[in-house]
């Protein structure tokens, strides 16, 4: 039985009932609301529709334009409520058909205890493809975490989304459910340098039989402060693998005597360089390699893009 958007919204605001509002002054400590704009080009070999399987085997350049706005409502010491928006936009230089655009409205809350934090998120994603509707997902998540030191830090979470595509995508409407935890090592705090590593599991159920997985998740990263022409920055490495193993023989349909197996690995390289308080110079080098017995979903994927973010 598929969870509803009324439910869904009653569920988030039965939980922001419970955050202390009354008990501290809801003004924000220093400045309350935040607003970045980022915009640059970027360059796919093989632009791909990740949420669908569908590549073009062809590459393109497309401008990229990305929006990321919030208020805090509530920010004291032991609890904060913060609602936002983020606007994602690609547009192609040939392959529109590959255009995305995404509205990501959301909300997070939580609240320290004891020195262990206890958190909540829900976002709603709007996204279309090509200028038409493509998918709808509503996502909520619990979280738990804390520093076990000045350096270790540990997060645990259970995510459950509910995806509705367009009508010719009905058979991949899935509720889904995902637990993980990530363990952080600051060998710089005040930098923000770090080492991580992390994993979780995954298991969908989708409208469509063929489409049904359960999945492991593994991953790691470091992020290293640097400095170039007397400028602060960080770069930071990133390894993700996903293994999906497909719950029923229609998903390699018409072959009926294996089920769909995928391995994806995807590498990045991304740095962030500080040109003043406000503008940021933002690189990203992306490898995807998607390894799947299913032949539209093994292919290749390198991606790097060029921006500047600006910081209201």
């Amino acid at each position: 039985m598929r969870i509803s958007t009324s439910n869904l919204c009653a569920a988030v605001l039965t939980l922001a009932a419970t955050v202390p509002f009354a008990a501290q002054s809801a003004l924000a400590q220093g400045k309350s609301w935040w607003l970045d704009l980022e915009a640059g080009t970027e360059f796919d070999d093989n632009v791909a529709v990740e949420q669908n399987d569908d590549n073009s085997e062809s590459g393109d350049i497309a401008a990229i334009l990305k929006l990321d706005a919030g208020y805090k409502v509530v920010d004291e010491k032991d609890a904060r409520v913060e609602i936002g928006y983020d606007f994602y936009q690609s547009l192609y230089q040939d392959l529109s058909a590959f255009n995305y655009q995404s509205h990501t409205p959301g909300f997070k809350a939580w609240i320290k205890p004891g020195g262990i934090k206890l958190g909540f998120e829900y976002t709603y994603l709007h996204s279309l493809l090509d200028d038409s509707f493509f998918l709808d997902q509503h996502m909520v998540s619990p979280t738990i975490s804390a520093f076990l030191s000045d350096n270790f830090f540990v997060t645990a979470y259970y995510r459950f989304f509910d995806k509705d595509y367009n009508s010719s995508d009905d058979a991949r409407d899935a509720q889904t459910h995902q637990t993980g935890a990530d363990v952080y090592y600051y060998f710089d705090r005040p930098k923000m340098g770090y080492f991580t590593f992390g994993g979780g599991f995954t298991s969908e159920d989708t409208f469509g039989p063929d489409f049904d997985y359960d999945g492991f998740m593994g991953r790691t990263a470091v992020q290293f402060p640097v400095s170039l022409f007397e400028l602060d920055g960080r770069v930071k490495f990133s390894y993700n693998y996903q293994k999906r193993n497909y719950d029923n023989v229609e998903s390699l349909m018409p072959i009926t005597t294996l089920t769909r197996s995928d391995d994806r690995h995807t590498l990045r390289l991304n740095t962030e360089l500080q040109i003043t308080n406000a503008l940021t110079w933002v690189t990203e080098f992306r490898h995807v390699s998607r390894n799947s017995n299913l032949a539209a979903s093994d292919y290749q994927e390198n991606i790097g893009s060029v921006a500047f973010r600006y910081s209201f």
